[in-house]
């Protein structure tokens, strides 16, 4: 693989895990374009003087906002023919309710509508790579998800069922669902699709001190520094060892077991489908 000729998108660079990588593979003087509702031309002057790569841009996505999304995604397709790698990296760590401009649940929308969409809008850029790769980042949180049939009709609004916790962990178990998905839809294309759980890392820990201060003082025993997980997701976007798996769930660099309900191939494409209707896009 011809490192000086990989360009990947990353959402969510401003700080932590997205900085990290995209340092990471700055310096491996891939083209690095970066995504973020914050402004991000002092992380791109950083990295520039870090690495000596002049090859990064930065952009403005907003993934609360669906129209943000999809004038995000013209602009990528006006001004590049290709991308080789798609990192979701941007995400919502804290137990908020509130909805977002387009009436969900603005954590559901950040961490699972958005990228959803996102990752839907450039599929085709990334079918003109020689081998295009997706990276969803996710969470073992997924395992205490509260999703079941009974919640699917109320999956992306604030309603009362689900707690403040379990509206991030159900996120993340559609994360792995969509992977899963994506995975098997684009089986005979050039383009794999996996997840993983990066770890816990100090930046995501402190969001979850105001909600949780139990679960913050027991946590903080295993947080790892950002450059860590980045570097498993460096991994998935760059290794030749990966280069053919596809549809995964990494921890600590191996292949692991999805929440038991992934396998349910009918619910799963309830989610999936659900996912369309929301954001008004069918993956073809």
């Amino acid at each position: 693989m011809n490192k000086t000729s990989r360009t990947v998108l990353i959402t969510g660079c401003k700080e932590g895990i997205g900085f990290e990588t995209a340092l990471q593979l700055a310096s491996r003087n891939w083209q690095v374009l970066m995504a973020d509702k914050q402004d991000l031309t002092a992380t791109r002057n950083s990295i520039i003087s870090k690495t000596s790569n002049c090859n990064i841009t930065i952009h403005n996505l907003d993934l609360s906002c669906f129209q943000s999304i999809r004038q995000f995604a013209h602009d990528i397709k006006t001004c590049h023919t290709h991308i080789d790698v798609l990192i979701n990296n941007a995400g919502l760590f804290q137990g908020d309710t509130g909805q977002s401009v387009d009436c969900f649940n603005v954590v559901m929308q950040v961490n699972h509508l958005g990228p959803f969409l996102l990752t839907t809008l450039l599929t085709d850029l990334l079918k003109h790579s020689s081998q295009g790769r997706i990276v969803f980042l996710t969470s073992s949180g997924a395992f205490l998800h509260n999703l079941h049939a009974q919640c699917l009709p109320n999956l992306h609004k604030s309603d009362s069922w689900c707690t403040k916790l379990c509206t991030y962990y159900n996120s993340k178990l559609c994360n792995m669902i969509v992977t899963k998905e994506f995975a098997l839809r684009l089986q005979n294309s050039n383009i794999t699709c996996n997840c993983l759980h990066p770890g816990m890392t100090s930046s995501n820990l402190l969001q979850l001190k105001q909600y949780s201060p139990l679960a913050f003082q027991m946590l903080k025993l295993v947080t790892q520094p950002p450059q860590v997980s980045a570097a498993m997701v460096v991994f998935l976007a760059a290794s030749r060892t990966v280069t053919s798996v596809t549809g995964q769930y990494f921890v600590n660099y191996k292949i692991a077991r999805m929440p038991k309900i992934v396998e349910d191939l009918t619910y799963c494409k309830k989610i999936w489908t659900q996912a369309e209707d929301c954001v008004g896009q069918t993956q073809q």
